[in-house]
């Protein structure tokens, strides 16, 4: 059976937070159907976050996690960066690994925080065959 792609840039950008919540979970259906579909979203809200299958988080344009959105909070935790309860972890993230201009020594901070989160994401999934992490080292879908 062949699957149907549909890609997605920021489809959720100036809608209202009732319509992209619809509008997700009506991708959410599809993806449960015959499409695969990939979106970006820089800012989802938590329950559009929790709709999500998998999630890849970029920094300068290097991964720093690739695996599902259930498992992203334990892998963060297990490196010392556990989300706030009453946090939305896509927030919590994409501020984690964002780059700080303001100063130069903000700056030489965050990337280097940014660089090791990348070596680390790296490093547990080098020998896996998808290149996405999971907690059993096994690669794990929704």
């Amino acid at each position: 059976m062949t699957k149907s792609i549909l890609i997605l840039d920021e489809p959720t950008s100036g809608l209202d937070s009732f319509t992209a919540h619809n509008l997700v979970h009506t991708l959410f259906r599809l993806a449960q159907g015959n499409w695969l579909v990939l979106l970006s979203v820089h800012q989802p809200r938590s329950d559009i976050f929790q709709l999500l299958d998998l999630v890849v988080l970029l920094s300068s344009g290097s991964a720093v996690y690739c695996g599902t959105a259930r498992d992203m909070v334990p892998y963060f935790t297990a490196l010392g960066h556990p989300c706030p309860r009453y946090c939305n972890p896509s927030d919590f993230y994409v501020d984690l690994i964002s780059i700080d201009r303001r100063s130069p020594d903000q700056e030489a901070r965050c990337v280097e925080r940014a660089r090791t989160l990348a070596k680390q994401f790296l490093e547990k999934v080098q020998e896996s065959e998808d290149h996405m992490w999971s907690p059993s080292g096994v690669a794990s879908t929704r």
